[in-house]
């Protein structure tokens, strides 16, 4: 499913440093850089739903508080070196 999609951001993440810009996904977006990223989408045994769902940026500490509503998640354990894990 949506392999064109997966195979055009995998063009778009893998351009030199020097052409580098940030991508953010959401939701279904987060899942398709995932798999272009060579990650693996898994589903959620009860998945996320509701608001007021806490979720702690690795890079500060910080806790925000989100409303969310996803059933699959990227393991984070399949993705290669170059990447590292937000939230």
């Amino acid at each position: 499913y949506c392999k064109e999609t997966i195979e055009q951001l995998k063009q778009a993440i893998s351009v030199p440093e020097s052409e580098v810009k940030p991508i953010f996904g959401i939701c279904l977006g987060n899942q398709l850089l995932g798999i272009a990223a060579g990650g693996e989408a898994k589903k959620l045994p009860f998945g996320n739903r509701g608001q007021n769902q806490p979720v702690i940026n690795h890079a500060t500490g910080e806790c925000y508080i989100t409303s969310q509503n996803h059933g699959y998640h990227i393991d984070t354990t399949t993705l290669g070196d170059d990447y590292q894990e937000l939230f």
